[in-house]
C-alpha cells in the first residue's frame, strides 16, 4: 500500500505546508499522530473538511491506512459522501474529527476526544528530539548547546513549556517572554478543576531558592488566586524548573513548607534531568500521561524520577489506559 496516492491528493512534500495553512488544531492533530508513529501520506482540502491520510504499522507488522477528516463546522450531505468515497478508494478506515450529520459506522470524535485516545495531545515534537534531554540540561545551566541560537534562558522557557505539555498531556499556557514587563509567572498547567503555576529558572551553578523566590512565588499565587477565584480557584502548587538546584532536598522541603504556610500553595521543584527522564518514560507509555495522578506528583516538594516512574508503574499495574 505504501506509495499509492489518490490522483487528486496533495503530495507528501506539500503536506506540512497544507497543515500550517490550516491552523493550530491541525498542527495539534498531526504532531500527536507523528509522535505515535503514524506516517503521513497526503493531505487534501475539501469545502467542509481537511483530509489527512496516514499509515500505521501495528504490533504485528501489518500496515493500516486511515483517512482522518478534520471538519470545518458540520460535515454533511454530498461532502460527507465524497469523504466516504475517498476513504474507500484509498482502502482506508475513515475517522471523522469534528461534527457530522446523521448516524455512522465511522468514529465521530471531537478533537479533545481524538487526542485523549493518545493520552492527550502533543502540540510540539521538540521533547521527542533525541537531543532534547541533553539540551534541556545545558540550557537550564545557562549554557547554549551547539547548534542552537538565542539566549539560553529564553530557549529554556521554550523547552520547559514543550516538556510540560508532553509529560502531562494537558494544556500548558505560556506567559514568559510573551508578557514582558508584567508580573506573571512563566506559565500555568491546567489540571482539570485546578492548575499549577510554574517558572523556568536557568542558573549556571544551579538555582537557589531564597527568600526573594519565596516572596515572588507567593505574590504570583495570591494574584492568580484573586483574579481567577470564581473560575479556577487557588493554584494547587507552584512549580520551579531548573537545570539543577543549589540546595539540598531538606532545604527545598523547608522552603516549600514556608511558602505553603503563608499562601496555602506549596513549592515543588523539578530539575532538568528528571524532566528528561519523564519524557523518556512517557515516550514509551504515552497513553499513561492522562491517567497518572499529577496532583499527587506536584504535591512533592522535590519531584524525583522515582516519583514519576512509580506513578507510571502503578497505572500500568492497574491496567489503566489513557483515552
Amino acid at each position: 500500500m505504501r506509495g499509492v496516492r489518490d490522483p487528486v491528493s496533495v503530495p507528501e512534500s506539500q503536506l506540512f505546508a497544507t497543515v500550517e495553512a490550516s491552523g493550530s488544531s491541525v498542527e495539534l492533530l498531526t504532531t500527536t499522530l507523528a509522535a505515535h508513529g503514524y506516517v503521513p501520506l497526503s493531505a487534501r482540502r475539501l469545502p467542509q473538511a481537511l483530509l489527512l491520510t496516514y499509515e500505521f504499522p501495528d504490533d504485528f507488522g501489518c500496515v493500516i491506512r486511515y483517512v482522518i477528516a478534520l471538519t470545518d463546522g458540520e460535515l454533511k450531505g454530498p461532502a460527507l459522501e465524497a469523504v466516504r468515497k475517498i476513504a474507500a478508494r484509498r482502502q482506508a478506515h475513515l475517522v471523522i474529527v469534528g461534527r457530522a450529520e446523521g448516524s455512522f459506522n465511522e468514529p465521530v470524535l471531537s478533537l479533545d476526544e481524538f487526542t485523549a485516545r493518545f493520552g492527550g495531545g502533543i502540540p510540539s515534537l521538540l521533547p521527542l528530539d533525541p537531543a532534547y534531554a541533553t539540551q534541556l540540561r545545558e540550557l537550564g545551566h545557562n549554557r547554549l548547546p551547539e547548534g542552537l541560537t538565542g539566549r539560553p534562558e529564553h530557549l529554556f522557557e521554550r523547552y520547559v513549556h514543550a516538556g510540560l505539555q508532553f509529560i502531562t498531556g494537558r494544556r500548558v499556557i505560556r506567559y514568559g517572554q510573551d508578557r514582558l514587563g508584567e508580573s506573571v509567572p512563566d506559565g500555568l498547567i491546567l489540571l482539570g478543576g485546578s492548575y499549577v503555576l510554574y517558572d523556568a529558572k536557568s542558573a549556571a551553578n544551579g538555582f537557589e531558592v531564597d527568600s526573594e523566590t519565596e516572596r515572588q512565588c507567593q505574590a504570583y499565587s495570591e494574584d492568580f488566586a484573586t483574579r481567577y477565584k470564581e473560575i479556577l480557584g487557588r493554584p494547587y502548587a507552584f512549580l520551579l524548573v531548573s537545570g539543577s538546584f543549589a540546595q539540598t532536598r531538606e532545604v527545598l522541603e523547608r522552603r516549600s513548607h514556608e511558602v505553603y504556610s503563608r499562601s496555602q500553595v506549596p513549592l515543588t521543584c523539578l530539575d532538568a534531568a528528571t524532566m528528561g527522564s519523564a519524557v523518556q518514560c512517557f515516550s514509551t507509555h504515552p497513553r499513561l500521561r492522562s491517567v497518572v495522578d499529577w496532583r499527587a506528583i506536584f504535591s512533592n516538594p522535590v519531584i524525583s524520577p522515582e516519583v514519576i516512574h512509580r506513578a507510571v508503574r502503578l497505572a500500568a499495574r492497574d491496567k489503566v489506559r489513557g483515552g
